[in-house]
């Protein structure tokens, strides 16, 4: 494990050490703990911000579809998604 040196405000590094006599603990354990939560967290709003930013593409690729079923009439969306996966799914070898 890592030994690492940190500069803590006198008052929060009261406050810490008062929650680790009263759980038993060393300071350490304390800002171990407190340091993966955020750890945590951040990765967690990271995550909800990739999720969000991949449906606002879905929602604009969807855009899109419905632009090209007004472009060639008769054509459903359906059509247009099977074209579009079967134009990513190809392999470049069976271009020869």
């Amino acid at each position: 494990m890592a030994k690492v040196n940190v500069y803590i405000p006198d008052g929060l590094l009261e406050d810490i050490d008062a929650l680790a006599t009263e759980r038993g603990v060393s300071r350490s354990l304390i800002v171990q703990e407190a340091t993966g939560a955020y750890v945590a967290s951040s990765n967690t709003v990271r995550a909800e911000s990739l999720r969000q930013a991949e449906a606002a593409r879905a929602l604009e690729s969807m855009g899109e579809i419905r632009s090209a079923e007004d472009m060639v009439p008769g054509t459903s969306s359906g059509v247009i998604l099977r074209e579009l996966r079967n134009a990513v799914s190809k392999d470049p070898k069976d271009e020869r």
